[in-house]
C-alpha cells in the first residue's frame, strides 16, 4: 500500500471517529431533552433532570467596560 493510500485511510478514520463522537453526543442530548419533556408533561421526576450547558463559542468581551 502506498503512503498516499495510507494517509487517505488515516484521514477517513479520523473523520469517522469525529462523526461517531458527535453522534454519541447528540444521542445524549436527545435523551436529556426527552427526560425534560417527560418531566414537563408531568410523567417523570424532576430529580432526573440534568442541567448541562456547553457553549464552545468564545464570547468577545468589551475590555473598556469594567
Amino acid at each position: 500500500m502506498s503512503l498516499k493510500m495510507q494517509a487517505d485511510i488515516n484521514l477517513l478514520q479520523a473523520h469517522y471517529n469525529e462523526l461517531s463522537d458527535r453522534l454519541a453526543e447528540s444521542d445524549n442530548q436527545i435523551k436529556l431533552l426527552n427526560q425534560a419533556i417527560d418531566v414537563l408533561v408531568g410523567g417523570g421526576s424532576k430529580k432526573k433532570l440534568q442541567l448541562r450547558r456547553t457553549d464552545r463559542v468564545p464570547v468577545p468581551r468589551d475590555k473598556g467596560k469594567r
